[in-house]
């Protein structure tokens, strides 16, 4: 019997990974085996019990790398229990009006998914990593630096994740 699962995760500049691996660890705390890597790393998913894919937002869009993953991998993931997490610096606004905008947006995800589940996260940007031409971009759009991502709805989110998981696998 499969007895891992799978963190994954695309990321630019480092704050999608950073609350992937503080997932992982929450999942790991409740007795999960994880593995944690980016999507351009994972070679087999049939090695998994179930999945859980983080993307960032840039400009409105899922990472490139987070959508080929999931095109390349579609067929296996509809038969894995799975949960989605996006995080961008939109979220910082977590109203009602803003998470239905978003999730709005990626309803072809959910749609080809079925997550079991779906975190919508607020993210970090500090200027310093950033090439001069997205640095430039990004602060004329008004986009302020700084770290805004709430780490304790982060862990209410994944300590969420083992009762939904089991509560598919029991179904199975």
């Amino acid at each position: 019997m499969k007895e891992k699962y799978l963190v994954t995760y695309a990321s630019r500049y480092g704050s999608t990974a950073e609350i992937a691996q503080h997932i992982a660890g929450i999942l790991a705390k409740q007795g999960w085996t994880v593995d944690t890597k980016p999507v351009s790393e994972v070679e087999d998913l049939e090695i998994y019990r179930g999945v859980l894919i983080g993307s960032a937002i840039y400009s409105g869009e899922w990472d490139q790398a987070a959508v080929e993953f999931i095109k390349a991998q579609q067929r296996l993931l509809e038969g894995l229990p799975l949960a989605i997490f996006m995080v961008g610096m939109r979220l910082r606004d977590q109203s009602e009006e803003m998470r239905s905008t978003v999730l709005a947006q990626f309803e072809v995800y959910q749609v080809m998914l079925k997550p079991l589940a779906i975190g919508l996260f607020a993210g970090a940007l500090f200027y310093d990593k950033l090439s001069p031409i997205v640095r430039l971009q990004l602060k004329g759009k008004g986009l302020p630096e700084g770290d805004f991502r709430d780490w304790s709805a982060i862990e209410r989110w994944a300590e969420s994740l083992p009762g939904l998981f089991a509560s598919t696998e029991a179904a199975e």
